[in-house]
């Protein structure tokens, strides 16, 4: 008996999809809901006499430990398109991609899929994680072994040790952070039980940071400014930055565990200061 597994995922713009990508784990399916008659008119007030098909919720949830080179190719669709500045920054137009599972014994496609909540985080002594939630618009079974040939990017993925953190106008020691852009998409569902489009609402871009209480982060306990950061993916030639326009953390106060070191806990929304997106994404050395 073959047992199934996920064991490959691509992610293009059009099939067949050509750019590979290593994952963690994929959670893609297609989930129909069913809706009931309440019984009107049979014997048994509390006895359903009909059963009908409801909408179907395409989408789930990727996990992947992306490269230099994977970020250069998914940032379009999980941020926003390059502006003539070369960087990646938010839009109101929802982008989509196509995803395709190899799970051994049949090959998924997913059409129209939206990056709804992207999140990035990483800790010491771990790679830098990327999780996506996804919402498609429809399912494709194929046969075994009809998953395309890709292309996959070299390089390894970013670990914690390579990044660097920059607030109120000086580099922060940093323990652990969580990035997370949230488009709030509703799915509409127009004729159709699967969805026809996805619309955004308000977007929202916060950002976590959890930093050692020392000498060098005291100063932004007390009266956090809300300002300009910085936090930068650094490996070898290549890296990426994510620029927050404005980020507006609130201090949350040291914990005390005993005979252990302290931490410094920021969170906060990243906002607009001025005409630029909040978010800006560059990358560099990569190809």
């Amino acid at each position: 008996m073959a047992t199934g597994f996920a064991t490959q995922l691509a992610i293009d713009t059009e099939l067949p999809a050509r750019r590979g990508l290593e994952f963690d784990a994929v959670e893609l399916r297609a989930q129909p809901s069913q809706r009931n008659n309440p019984g009107l008119g049979s014997g048994d007030a509390a006895l359903a006499t009909q059963a009908y098909p409801g909408t179907i919720a395409v989408g789930g949830r990727v996990r992947l430990f992306p490269t230099p080179a994977d970020w250069l190719a998914l940032l379009p669709w999980l941020v926003g398109p390059a502006g003539d500045d070369g960087n990646f920054a938010p839009v109101d137009q929802v982008a989509t991609r196509y995803l395709v599972v190899d799970n051994t014994l049949e090959v998924l496609t997913y059409d129209q899929c939206a990056a709804a909540r992207v999140e990035i985080s990483a800790a010491r002594q771990e790679p830098v994680t990327l999780h996506i939630d996804v919402i498609a618009h429809g399912e494709t079974v194929g046969e075994a072994s009809t998953f395309p040939p890709v292309i996959y990017g070299t390089g390894q993925p970013f670990l914690f040790g390579d990044a660097t953190f920059t607030f109120a106008g000086a580099e922060r020691p940093l323990e652990r952070f969580h990035l997370r852009i949230d488009r709030q998409l509703r799915q509409r569902y127009v004729n159709s039980r699967l969805a026809t489009w996805a619309t955004p609402g308000k977007r929202v871009v916060t950002f976590e940071a959890w930093l050692p209480w020392t000498s060098e982060t005291v100063d932004l306990h007390a009266t956090p400014v809300p300002g300009p950061a910085t936090l930068s993916l650094v490996q070898g030639a290549a890296w990426v930055v994510f620029r927050f326009d404005r980020w507006q953390p609130l201090p949350i106060a040291p914990t005390t565990p005993g005979r252990q070191f302290l931490g410094l806990a920021l969170a906060g929304q990243v906002d607009r200061a001025g005409g630029a997106a909040e978010l800006q994404v560059s990358v560099s050395g990569v190809t």
